[in-house]
């Protein structure tokens, strides 16, 4: 599986020592939701990295990814100990 990425996104991924394989096991392992405007994030925690520990894959180097894609591409990416807020209608 393999997605393109925008300019920026090339940027930070080297800014941010992010290799291609770290975007892959987001994409494929990482949780997904969707944001307001159109783009969706790709998050790899906790639960993921061990889900996927389970399935044989070690992903402890990688904990923490989060990519944001729209139309298809990586738009930025980063590490974060934290998961972003999942931004949605409230009431």
């Amino acid at each position: 599986m393999s997605i393109s990425r925008t300019r920026h996104a090339r940027l930070r991924a080297a800014q941010r020592a992010l290799n291609p394989a770290a975007m892959e096991a987001a994409l494929y392992y990482g949780r997904e939701w969707r944001q307001s405007g159109g783009t969706t994030v790709h998050y790899l925690g906790d639960r993921q990295v061990a889900a996927a520990a389970r399935q044989g894959a070690d992903l402890r180097a990688f904990r923490g990814v989060t990519l944001i894609v729209a139309e298809d591409r990586v738009v930025t990416l980063y590490r974060s100990r934290r998961a972003p807020r999942r931004q949605g209608r409230r009431g």
